[in-house]
């Protein structure tokens, strides 16, 4: 059984965590200008070869507004964590949102995602936003499963050739009221 508890930022100051996955599928991000607006499609596309990304990020850093973190619990191994923050105009972002690999397919990533909503509604937010990668079919994939929705997208968020590295940054979101 799943046990979700609330941690205190303070004690996570210098926790580091490895953010990995591997896919196999990619959102291919084509923008282009037309006479009367914009032609813009994202289309599911086949890797040559599994796309594997793996770096690690301190878990407390500055620009995450009032964090507050969630860790997800087995057996009191712990399962996966998410931080969030509110944002100024009745949002919440999610930062973090991590299942560690072992514990994947199992309900963790719902049971964090249920407490995150939770979280967001007894506060009377109107939506859930979050970032993906467009490399990251797993994630977006499990994103819509909960009912998130594609709104957003920057194509030179973490390089100007995100759109030829199939890294392009997708906002997600969920809209509560």
């Amino acid at each position: 059984m799943v046990e979700i508890r609330e941690l205190k930022p303070d004690s996570l100051v210098n926790r580091v965590v490895t953010f990995e996955y591997e896919s196999g599928l990619y959102y291919d991000v084509t923008v282009e200008k037309t006479l009367t607006g914009w032609e813009i499609m994202l289309t599911l596309r086949e890797f040559d070869k599994p796309f594997v990304r793996r770096f690690e990020e301190r878990l407390i850093e500055d620009y995450k507004t009032d964090p507050r973190i969630f860790a997800a619990f087995v057996d009191d191994e712990e399962a996966g964590l998410a931080l969030i923050g509110r944002l100024w105009e009745g949002s919440y972002r999610v930062w973090d949102f991590y299942v560690w690999q072992e514990h994947k397919r199992r309900g963790i990533g719902r049971a964090l995602m249920k407490q995150i909503e939770d979280t967001a509604r007894s506060e009377n937010s109107r939506r859930i936003v979050l970032e993906t990668q467009s490399s990251n079919y797993p994630a977006i994939s499990f994103y819509l499963s909960c009912g998130f929705q594609l709104c957003g997208f920057d194509t030179s968020c973490y390089s100007n050739q995100d759109i030829e590295n199939k890294e392009v940054r997708l906002e997600f979101h969920k809209l509560l009221k």
